[in-house]
C-alpha cells in the first residue's frame, strides 16, 4: 500500500527483506525507528536517525517513556514519536524504516483493531494520510543498527533529547552505514 519506491525498496515490498541499511534515492530521506524496554526501569525508549541521500545524519533523537506496554504497542509509539519528529521538522519524501513487521503491516493496512494497539495505529495512520510522501517499510534488525543503538541507549541521555549529528559512539554506525551502500 505505501511502500513506494526507491531503489532496493522494491525487493522488500515483494517480501524480501533488506540486511544493510542502504541510501535512499535523492529527494527522499530515511527515518530509522526502534525501540528498547527497560524491565528494571518500568520504562521503555525510542531511538531515531534521520538521513540523506548521501546517508548523513540529519538528525538524531531519543526519548524515553514510563511505563511497560506490550512490545507491538511500544514499537507503535516509536513510530508514531518518529513520524511527529519528522513532520515538526517539515520534512518530506521520507521513508520510514522499522524492525517490527507487525508495525508495519498494520500502518499499511486497513484493518480496523479497536484495541489500544489499534489507536496507537490509527494515530499513525492519521500522521501518514496527512504527510503522502511519507511510507513505512520493514528492514532486518541488522539494517537498523543506529536506531536499535540510540534505543538501547535512551535511558542515559536527557529527555528527549535532540543531535543534528550523532553521538561519538553512534557515528561509527552512521559511517559505516553510509559506506556500504
Amino acid at each position: 500500500m505505501r511502500q513506494k519506491g526507491t531503489e532496493g525498496q522494491e525487493d522488500n515490498a515483494i517480501g524480501r527483506t533488506l540486511t544493510e541499511w542502504r541510501k535512499p534515492q535523492y529527494p527522499f530521506l530515511k527515518c530509522n525507528v526502534d525501540a528498547a524496554f527497560f524491565a528494571d526501569t518500568r520504562s521503555m525508549g525510542f531511538g531515531m536517525v534521520a538521513r540523506d541521500n548521501e546517508g548523513k545524519c540529519i538528525g538524531c533523537r531519543t526519548m524515553v517513556k514510563e511505563g511497560l506496554y506490550e512490545v507491538k504497542e511500544g514499537e507503535a509509539m516509536g513510530l508514531r514519536e518518529a513520524l511527529s519528529w519528522i513532520r515538526e521538522m517539515k520534512f518530506n519524501q521520507v521513508i520510514f524504516e522499522m524492525d517490527a513487521q507487525i508495525i508495519v503491516k498494520a500502518v499499511n493496512s486497513t484493518k480496523v483493531d479497536e484495541s489500544e494497539f489499534g489507536a496507537i495505529i490509527e494515530d499513525c495512520r492519521s500522521i501518514l494520510k496527512q504527510e503522502p510522501s511519507f511510507s513505512v517499510i520493514f528492514i532486518s534488525r541488522l539494517a537498523n543498527g543506529v536506531a536499535h543503538a540510540l534505543a538501547k541507549e535512551s535511558r542515559t541521555y536527557a529527555n528527549p533529547c535532540h543531535w543534528s549529528s550523532p553521538p561519538n559512539h553512534i557515528s561509527d554506525i552512521v559511517t559505516r552505514d553510509a559506506i556500504n551502500d
